[in-house]
């Protein structure tokens, strides 16, 4: 079996071996479903239950689990879509790695290295040692949040007073161990992303065969672009989460949407920054191959526009005529060819990535808009811009 056939960024570390062991992997969407929606069972319906048996005493100031829009968009939201993502993003990773050989990119001198990288992209998505660093510093990032919640001067359901101030219900303590699986979970995709990145960077230093008449005008390397935007699907699922959160303090705490403009504008501009900037490490090869063929196919295109100048209108125009109709065709097959050069970009990212990414980012803040605006003014607003 090849090195990519065998390369896959999910299914891998102690925690997927296990899920895998029971029938959860994440490859099977049925399975994968129940594998995506079980945390919210067995961690949301239970702080569902104990707010439903504790209910808000009248005059409470306090935010009611009910009333925590956060915590239902991280468990019922953020969660499912941490592990349902892992299907589409595993299978197109692994059809750009394999496309690689199957497209013959890859020279055959440069074959070994290629494997190499296969190999220790592999042995870094299932390290268990990186592992169980992510769960640590999942824990440890809980903890540092929930501390700050204890003197933000608002108190939430999962806190109750004593003696010495406030501190966490019995509720809250199962709300702070079920909080460091999305912690957990966001923070491993985040060193998978860093591995993938990693992995392209490297592959960028290989002996590509690469061609700028390709006609995808990225040299045969635009499938990249097509695999990479998989991953928009988590700046998606980060909004999400930063979106419940800025909700939460707006509708609780007073705050104003407009405080937020300038933060949520740059967590967008940051989104897509992080999404397409690993794309440009292609930059070295794809200008070595277009500054490549220029000059090619630009030398070539002039010995053939002599040569057919010669025959059409220099010195052996009309000798024959018919037989050297053929040249006509050529012409144009020549000027398409040079036009695709000089049409090739030095960067595998078209307009499609980059809105894909803005969308992923943009989508969840949208609905922060119905705080501020009733949906029928903000229907009207739109009617009134159509017009």
């Amino acid at each position: 079996m090849a090195e990519s056939d065998k390369f896959s960024l999910t299914n891998c570390g102690p925690i997927d071996r296990a899920l895998a062991r029971v029938g959860l992997q994440s490859g099977d969407p049925p399975r994968l479903f129940v594998r995506a929606f079980l945390p919210a069972v067995l961690i949301w319906v239970p702080l569902l239950v104990l707010a439903l048996a504790k209910p808000r005493i009248a005059g409470s100031t306090a935010v009611s689990f009910l009333e925590d829009l956060s915590t239902h968009v991280r468990f019922l939201l953020v969660v499912p879509l941490l592990v349902i993502v892992e299907a589409s993003i595993g299978r197109r990773t692994k059809q750009v790695a394999s496309h690689f050989v199957e497209a013959r990119l890859v020279s055959t001198a440069d074959r070994p290295r290629f494997d190499l990288l296969l190999q220790r992209a592999g042995r870094a998505f299932d390290s268990a040692l990186a592992e169980a660093l992510i769960a640590g510093l999942a824990a440890w990032f809980v903890w540092t949040a929930v501390q700050s919640f204890r003197g933000d001067g608002l108190q939430f359901w999962f806190e109750e007073t004593g003696p010495d101030g406030e501190r966490l219900s019995g509720a809250g303590w199962w709300y702070v161990i079920g909080s460091w699986l999305p912690s957990f979970l966001l923070l491993r995709w985040l060193w998978r992303y860093a591995v993938w990145c990693w992995f392209l960077q490297r592959l960028s230093r290989l002996d590509l065969l690469v061609l700028a008449t390709h006609p995808d005008q990225s040299a045969g390397l635009g499938f990249v672009s097509f695999g990479h935007t998989a991953f928009a699907q988590l700046g998606f699922t980060v909004s999400c989460l930063v979106a419940g959160a800025i909700a939460t303090r707006v509708l609780h705490e007073g705050a104003s949407l407009e405080s937020y403009q300038w933060p949520l504008a740059a967590f967008v501009a940051i989104s897509i920054a992080l999404g397409l900037a690993p794309l440009t490490v292609f930059w070295r090869p794809l200008r070595i191959a277009k500054e490549t063929a220029m000059l090619a196919y630009g030398s070539f295109a002039s010995k053939y526009i002599q040569d057919f100048h010669a025959r059409w209108i220099g010195t052996r125009a009309g000798e024959a005529p018919l037989e050297s109709s053929g040249d006509v065709q050529g012409l144009a097959d020549v000027g398409g060819s040079l036009d695709r050069v000089y049409g090739m970009r030095l960067l595998p990212i078209s307009l499609k990535t980059a809105i894909a990414y803005a969308v992923a980012a943009l989508a969840p803040m949208l609905p922060l808009l119905l705080l501020v605006m009733p949906l029928r003014d903000l229907l009207r607003l739109l009617m009134q811009a159509m017009i």
